[in-house]
């Protein structure tokens, strides 16, 4: 039997200006898009995905941040980090016993917007996202699945302290 599962999961994560304010990635909402008639699967967010607290020095260049799904950080040096983030934890239960899972993520629009300020504000670019691809469900039919990514500056002016949102897609087929 094969089927999929989609979720939508909306971003929302605030940027710093010059130092010490929060970037922060958080889940704010996902739907189950396919229902299931033979299994009710069902996903609870542990985690958010979380870039932790960062200042940018220096914008005139694209500059990264990366949370591995394994919870290591890499950023660039123009990126300092006052607080280590973390990467999202999904638990997913209610699946067929050990199934292979096949998980892909995509963000549509891979490039933030700010609703709270003018649109000429600097975006962050989101991108590579971390996660394990293949798995199989546990003896029980639940997995949980981290979930990395990163961040990039737009090299070019400066960021206002606001909320910068993104979309992201999660799709575990089976």
């Amino acid at each position: 039997m094969c089927k999929s599962l989609l979720y939508y999961i909306d971003y929302c994560f605030g940027k710093i200006k010059k130092k010490s304010k929060p970037l922060f990635l958080s889940i704010l909402l996902f739907s189950f898009i396919s229902p299931s008639p033979v299994f009710a699967e069902s996903i609870i967010e542990i985690s958010p995905l979380d870039f932790g607290t960062i200042a940018i020095k220096d914008n005139s260049a694209a500059y990264t941040l990366r949370v591995r799904y394994t919870g290591q950080i890499i950023n660039d040096p123009e990126i300092i980090i006052i607080a280590p983030g973390s990467p999202a934890e999904y638990f997913i239960s209610d699946l067929p016993v050990s199934t292979l899972l096949t998980i892909s993520i995509t963000s549509p629009s891979g490039i933030t917007t700010s609703p709270a300020v003018a649109p000429t504000n600097e975006q962050f670019t989101i991108s590579n996202f971390d996660y394990l691809p293949s798995v199989t469900s546990d003896a029980t039919g639940e997995y949980t699945l981290f979930v990395g990514a990163t961040i990039t500056t737009s090299g070019v002016g400066t960021y206002q302290d606001t909320f910068y949102v993104t979309t992201m897609t999660l799709n575990i087929s089976y």
